[in-house]
């Protein structure tokens, strides 16, 4: 058996268990986040349209919601990240997994 053989196997079993898999609340996370992003780009627009007509009150409306979707968006995809990678069944975070797959390689070149 080729090393590179064994690098295939060993990567792929400790990359799995470091994050975990994907769980519902994961992706329902995620596509709202990005669901309120989107939404945000829209009042975006909608803010430079009133602004380049002269309509200040609209302006002033549509750019406070628009911040407020923006910072509503990048939390929920945070969120959603922070989710995906939490610990894993052994109770160590996906850093300590990684740390610990580097050191295995370490050790077998040498």
């Amino acid at each position: 058996m080729r090393p590179e053989d064994n690098n295939v196997t060993a990567a792929s079993s400790m990359t799995g268990s470091a994050t975990g898999p994907q769980t519902e609340e994961h992706r329902k996370t995620g596509r709202a986040g990005y669901l309120v992003l989107g939404w945000s780009v829209v009042f975006m627009a909608i803010t430079v349209l009133s602004f380049a007509l002269g309509y200040s009150a609209i302006w002033w409306t549509t750019a406070g919601i628009c911040v407020a979707l923006l910072i509503v968006g990048i939390l929920l995809v945070l969120e959603s990240e922070r989710q995906r990678q939490r610990r894993d069944k052994r109770g160590q975070p996906p850093s300590m997994a990684r740390r610990k797959f580097a050191n295995f390689w370490r050790s077998r070149r040498s």
